[in-house]
Protein backbone atom coordinates (compact mmCIF):
# COMPACT_ATOMS: atom_id res chain seq x y z
CA UNK A 1 0.00 0.00 0.00
CA UNK A 2 2.82 2.39 -0.96
CA UNK A 3 0.31 4.74 -2.55
CA UNK A 4 -0.96 5.77 0.90
CA UNK A 5 1.62 6.78 3.50
CA UNK A 6 1.04 6.80 7.25
CA UNK A 7 2.22 10.13 8.62
CA UNK A 8 1.31 9.78 12.27
CA UNK A 9 0.62 6.39 13.84
CA UNK A 10 -0.84 7.71 17.08
CA UNK A 11 -3.16 10.24 15.46
CA UNK A 12 -3.93 7.92 12.53
CA UNK A 13 -3.08 10.48 9.86
CA UNK A 14 -2.33 9.39 6.30
CA UNK A 15 -1.09 11.20 3.19
CA UNK A 16 -1.47 10.80 -0.57
CA UNK A 17 0.62 12.71 -3.09
CA UNK A 18 -1.59 15.35 -4.67
CA UNK A 19 -1.62 15.23 -8.47
CA UNK A 20 -4.17 15.21 -11.28
CA UNK A 21 -4.44 11.42 -11.32
CA UNK A 22 -5.98 11.18 -7.86
CA UNK A 23 -8.75 13.78 -8.20
CA UNK A 24 -11.39 11.07 -7.88
CA UNK A 25 -9.80 9.85 -4.63
CA UNK A 26 -9.60 13.40 -3.34
CA UNK A 27 -13.28 13.91 -4.11
CA UNK A 28 -14.39 10.72 -2.35
CA UNK A 29 -12.27 11.44 0.73
CA UNK A 30 -13.83 14.91 0.91
CA UNK A 31 -17.37 13.54 0.59
CA UNK A 32 -16.58 11.03 3.33
CA UNK A 33 -15.42 13.83 5.65
CA UNK A 34 -11.93 12.39 6.07
CA UNK A 35 -9.71 15.18 4.65
CA UNK A 36 -7.75 17.19 7.20
CA UNK A 37 -5.54 19.27 4.92
CA UNK A 38 -5.41 19.69 1.17
CA UNK A 39 -1.92 20.90 0.36
CA UNK A 40 -0.29 21.63 -2.97
CA UNK A 41 1.79 18.46 -2.93
CA UNK A 42 -0.24 16.12 -0.73
CA UNK A 43 -3.57 15.41 0.89
CA UNK A 44 -3.75 14.60 4.59
CA UNK A 45 -6.67 12.57 5.84
CA UNK A 46 -7.61 10.78 9.03
CA UNK A 47 -8.68 7.16 9.28
CA UNK A 48 -8.99 4.64 12.07
CA UNK A 49 -7.93 1.83 9.74
CA UNK A 50 -6.84 1.21 6.15
CA UNK A 51 -6.32 -2.32 4.89
CA UNK A 52 -6.06 -4.00 1.51
CA UNK A 53 -8.99 -6.29 0.78
CA UNK A 54 -8.77 -10.05 1.01
CA UNK A 55 -11.19 -12.90 1.67
CA UNK A 56 -10.39 -12.99 5.36
CA UNK A 57 -10.94 -9.34 6.24
CA UNK A 58 -14.03 -8.52 4.19
CA UNK A 59 -17.39 -8.75 5.91
CA UNK A 60 -20.10 -10.51 3.90
CA UNK A 61 -22.81 -8.00 4.84
CA UNK A 62 -20.81 -5.22 3.15
CA UNK A 63 -21.34 -6.63 -0.34
CA UNK A 64 -23.84 -3.91 -1.28
CA UNK A 65 -21.50 -1.19 -0.03
CA UNK A 66 -18.66 -2.78 -2.02
CA UNK A 67 -20.78 -2.68 -5.18
CA UNK A 68 -21.96 0.88 -4.61
CA UNK A 69 -18.56 2.35 -3.73
CA UNK A 70 -16.70 0.83 -6.66
CA UNK A 71 -19.64 1.27 -9.01
CA UNK A 72 -19.72 4.94 -8.13
CA UNK A 73 -16.00 5.29 -8.77
CA UNK A 74 -16.38 3.68 -12.21
CA UNK A 75 -19.17 6.13 -13.06
CA UNK A 76 -17.41 9.15 -11.60
CA UNK A 77 -14.38 8.42 -13.76
CA UNK A 78 -16.61 7.82 -16.79
CA UNK A 79 -18.15 11.22 -16.16
CA UNK A 80 -14.66 12.66 -16.47
CA UNK A 81 -13.88 10.68 -19.66
CA UNK A 82 -11.78 8.11 -17.83
CA UNK A 83 -12.03 4.38 -17.16
CA UNK A 84 -10.35 1.62 -15.17
CA UNK A 85 -8.80 -1.26 -17.11
CA UNK A 86 -9.36 -3.92 -14.44
CA UNK A 87 -9.27 -4.45 -10.69
CA UNK A 88 -6.81 -6.44 -8.64
CA UNK A 89 -6.86 -7.31 -4.96
CA UNK A 90 -4.06 -4.86 -4.19
CA UNK A 91 -5.92 -2.04 -5.95
CA UNK A 92 -8.70 -1.78 -3.37
CA UNK A 93 -8.50 -0.75 0.28
CA UNK A 94 -11.09 -0.64 3.05
CA UNK A 95 -11.06 2.60 5.02
CA UNK A 96 -12.69 2.58 8.46
CA UNK A 97 -14.16 -0.86 7.77
CA UNK A 98 -16.83 0.39 5.36
CA UNK A 99 -15.40 2.61 2.60
CA UNK A 100 -13.99 0.76 -0.41
CA UNK A 101 -11.54 2.78 -2.48
CA UNK A 102 -9.70 2.02 -5.72
CA UNK A 103 -6.14 3.31 -5.29
CA UNK A 104 -4.26 2.51 -8.51
CA UNK A 105 -4.37 5.49 -10.91
CA UNK A 106 -1.89 3.70 -13.19
CA UNK A 107 -4.77 1.48 -14.30
CA UNK A 108 -6.86 4.42 -15.45
CA UNK A 109 -7.03 5.24 -19.17
CA UNK A 110 -8.45 8.15 -21.12
CA UNK A 111 -11.79 7.91 -22.94
CA UNK A 112 -11.40 10.05 -26.04
CA UNK A 113 -13.17 8.11 -28.78
CA UNK A 114 -16.82 7.52 -29.63
CA UNK A 115 -18.79 4.77 -31.33
CA UNK A 116 -18.00 6.04 -34.83
CA UNK A 117 -14.28 5.96 -34.06
CA UNK A 118 -14.72 2.38 -32.87
CA UNK A 119 -16.36 1.36 -36.16
CA UNK A 120 -13.52 2.92 -38.14
CA UNK A 121 -10.98 1.15 -35.93
CA UNK A 122 -12.72 -2.21 -36.39
CA UNK A 123 -12.72 -1.77 -40.15
CA UNK A 124 -8.99 -1.14 -40.10
CA UNK A 125 -8.39 -4.23 -37.96
CA UNK A 126 -10.57 -6.36 -40.24
CA UNK A 127 -8.70 -5.20 -43.34
CA UNK A 128 -5.39 -6.13 -41.69
CA UNK A 129 -6.76 -9.58 -40.91
CA UNK A 130 -7.69 -10.10 -44.55
CA UNK A 131 -4.17 -9.21 -45.63
CA UNK A 132 -2.68 -11.51 -42.99
CA UNK A 133 -5.07 -14.38 -43.45
CA UNK A 134 -2.61 -16.90 -42.01
CA UNK A 135 -2.49 -15.09 -38.68
CA UNK A 136 -4.63 -16.64 -35.99
CA UNK A 137 -7.31 -14.34 -34.66
CA UNK A 138 -8.47 -15.05 -31.13
CA UNK A 139 -12.09 -14.14 -30.41
CA UNK A 140 -13.45 -13.16 -27.02
CA UNK A 141 -14.23 -16.31 -25.05
CA UNK A 142 -16.83 -16.38 -22.35
CA UNK A 143 -15.28 -16.35 -18.90
CA UNK A 144 -16.50 -18.88 -16.36
CA UNK A 145 -18.48 -17.00 -13.75
CA UNK A 146 -16.98 -19.20 -11.03
CA UNK A 147 -13.49 -18.04 -11.92
CA UNK A 148 -11.93 -15.53 -9.59
CA UNK A 149 -11.80 -11.99 -10.91
CA UNK A 150 -9.40 -8.78 -10.87
CA UNK A 151 -6.76 -4.28 -13.20
CA UNK A 152 -4.50 4.65 -17.29
CA UNK A 153 -4.38 8.52 -17.21
CA UNK A 154 -4.97 11.55 -15.06
CA UNK A 155 -8.38 12.76 -13.95
CA UNK A 156 -9.25 16.20 -15.22
CA UNK A 157 -12.57 17.20 -13.72
CA UNK A 158 -12.38 20.61 -15.43
CA UNK A 159 -12.84 19.13 -18.87
CA UNK A 160 -16.20 19.34 -20.60
CA UNK A 161 -17.54 15.81 -20.35
CA UNK A 162 -20.17 14.04 -22.38
CA UNK A 163 -21.71 10.65 -21.83
CA UNK A 164 -24.28 8.17 -23.00
CA UNK A 165 -26.99 9.63 -25.17
CA UNK A 166 -29.27 6.82 -24.09
CA UNK A 167 -29.79 5.88 -20.45
CA UNK A 168 -31.65 2.65 -21.23
CA UNK A 169 -34.70 3.48 -19.17
CA UNK A 170 -32.92 4.53 -15.98
CA UNK A 171 -34.14 7.81 -14.57
CA UNK A 172 -31.81 10.78 -14.78
CA UNK A 173 -30.55 11.89 -11.41
CA UNK A 174 -31.15 15.51 -10.49
CA UNK A 175 -27.94 17.06 -9.17
CA UNK A 176 -29.96 19.11 -6.71
CA UNK A 177 -31.52 15.99 -5.21
CA UNK A 178 -30.65 15.35 -1.58
CA UNK A 179 -28.61 12.19 -1.31
CA UNK A 180 -28.36 9.99 1.75
CA UNK A 181 -27.89 6.31 2.49
CA UNK A 182 -26.50 3.83 0.02
CA UNK A 183 -28.39 3.51 -3.23
CA UNK A 184 -31.51 4.49 -5.08
CA UNK A 185 -33.10 1.44 -6.68
CA UNK A 186 -33.96 3.54 -9.70
CA UNK A 187 -30.30 3.73 -10.58
CA UNK A 188 -28.90 6.61 -8.56
CA UNK A 189 -26.09 6.24 -6.08
CA UNK A 190 -26.91 7.90 -2.81
CA UNK A 191 -24.27 9.39 -0.59
CA UNK A 192 -22.56 11.25 -3.44
CA UNK A 193 -23.90 14.08 -5.61
CA UNK A 194 -24.13 13.10 -9.26
CA UNK A 195 -24.33 15.50 -12.17
CA UNK A 196 -27.42 15.77 -14.36
CA UNK A 197 -28.17 12.79 -16.55
CA UNK A 198 -26.07 10.12 -14.86
CA UNK A 199 -27.44 6.79 -13.71
CA UNK A 200 -26.19 3.37 -12.75
CA UNK A 201 -26.28 2.57 -16.45
CA UNK A 202 -23.17 4.72 -16.57
CA UNK A 203 -24.41 7.30 -19.02
CA UNK A 204 -24.42 11.05 -19.34
CA UNK A 205 -26.68 12.71 -21.85
CA UNK A 206 -24.87 14.18 -24.84
CA UNK A 207 -22.09 12.92 -27.11
CA UNK A 208 -20.63 9.74 -25.63
CA UNK A 209 -16.88 9.32 -25.33
CA UNK A 210 -16.82 5.69 -24.27
CA UNK A 211 -13.70 4.22 -25.84
CA UNK A 212 -10.00 4.66 -25.21
CA UNK A 213 -6.67 3.10 -26.11
CA UNK A 214 -5.08 0.96 -23.41
CA UNK A 215 -1.33 0.44 -23.28
CA UNK A 216 -1.15 -3.33 -23.64
CA UNK A 217 2.25 -3.44 -21.90
CA UNK A 218 0.46 -2.46 -18.68
CA UNK A 219 -1.91 -5.43 -18.83
CA UNK A 220 -0.90 -8.36 -16.66
CA UNK A 221 -2.32 -11.86 -16.51
CA UNK A 222 -5.15 -11.81 -14.02
CA UNK A 223 -8.18 -13.78 -12.93
CA UNK A 224 -10.15 -10.54 -12.88
CA UNK A 225 -9.51 -9.33 -16.40
CA UNK A 226 -12.17 -8.79 -19.08
CA UNK A 227 -12.17 -10.96 -22.23
CA UNK A 228 -11.32 -8.01 -24.49
CA UNK A 229 -8.09 -7.32 -22.57
CA UNK A 230 -6.84 -10.90 -22.72
CA UNK A 231 -5.72 -10.68 -26.36
CA UNK A 232 -5.47 -6.93 -26.77
CA UNK A 233 -3.60 -5.57 -29.80
CA UNK A 234 -1.76 -2.28 -30.22
CA UNK A 235 -4.07 0.72 -30.70
CA UNK A 236 -7.18 -1.32 -29.94
CA UNK A 237 -10.10 0.79 -28.70
CA UNK A 238 -11.43 -0.51 -25.38
CA UNK A 239 -14.92 0.21 -24.07
CA UNK A 240 -15.16 1.68 -20.57
CA UNK A 241 -17.09 -1.33 -19.23
CA UNK A 242 -13.95 -3.44 -19.15
CA UNK A 243 -13.88 -2.52 -15.44
CA UNK A 244 -17.55 -3.46 -15.04
CA UNK A 245 -16.76 -7.05 -16.04
CA UNK A 246 -13.79 -7.03 -13.68
CA UNK A 247 -15.93 -5.68 -10.85
CA UNK A 248 -18.33 -8.62 -11.14
CA UNK A 249 -15.51 -11.13 -11.19
CA UNK A 250 -13.82 -9.73 -8.12
CA UNK A 251 -17.15 -9.66 -6.28
CA UNK A 252 -17.64 -13.38 -6.92
CA UNK A 253 -14.12 -14.10 -5.74
CA UNK A 254 -13.79 -11.89 -2.68
CA UNK A 255 -17.22 -12.83 -1.30
CA UNK A 256 -16.66 -16.50 -2.21
CA UNK A 257 -19.79 -16.98 -4.31
CA UNK A 258 -20.83 -18.86 -7.43
CA UNK A 259 -23.17 -17.20 -9.87
CA UNK A 260 -25.52 -20.17 -10.24
CA UNK A 261 -26.24 -20.23 -6.51
CA UNK A 262 -27.56 -16.66 -6.70
CA UNK A 263 -30.19 -17.28 -9.36
CA UNK A 264 -33.40 -15.21 -9.14
CA UNK A 265 -31.81 -12.65 -6.78
CA UNK A 266 -31.07 -8.99 -7.53
CA UNK A 267 -27.39 -9.73 -7.15
CA UNK A 268 -27.60 -12.48 -9.76
CA UNK A 269 -29.09 -10.16 -12.38
CA UNK A 270 -26.65 -7.39 -11.47
CA UNK A 271 -23.70 -9.71 -12.03
CA UNK A 272 -25.18 -11.12 -15.24
CA UNK A 273 -25.43 -7.59 -16.65
CA UNK A 274 -21.81 -6.92 -15.72
CA UNK A 275 -20.55 -10.20 -17.20
CA UNK A 276 -21.91 -9.76 -20.72
CA UNK A 277 -19.24 -10.82 -23.19
CA UNK A 278 -19.95 -7.89 -25.51
CA UNK A 279 -18.65 -4.78 -23.67
CA UNK A 280 -21.35 -2.48 -25.06
CA UNK A 281 -24.07 -4.66 -23.52
CA UNK A 282 -22.76 -4.43 -19.97
CA UNK A 283 -24.27 -2.15 -17.37
CA UNK A 284 -24.04 -1.30 -13.69
CA UNK A 285 -27.67 -1.75 -12.79
CA UNK A 286 -28.70 -3.09 -9.39
CA UNK A 287 -32.48 -3.14 -9.05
Amino acid sequence: MDFIKQKNINKKIYTIKNHAGIKYIRYILYKSGLVLRDKYDEIEFEADSIITINKKNIKKYLINKFIFDLGYQILYLKQNNLAITYFNMNDIVIINDDLFLFINPEKIFKLNKNKEDKLVSDEAVNSDEEVNSDEEVVSDEEVNSDEAVVSDEHVNSDEEVYGDEEVYGDEAINSDEAVNGDISLQGGLRGYPLKNGISLQGGLRGIPLEYGIVNKTLIRKSLFISPELKNILDNTLVYYTTSVFSLAKIILYIFDMKLETLESTKLFYFLKRCLKIKPEQRSILYV
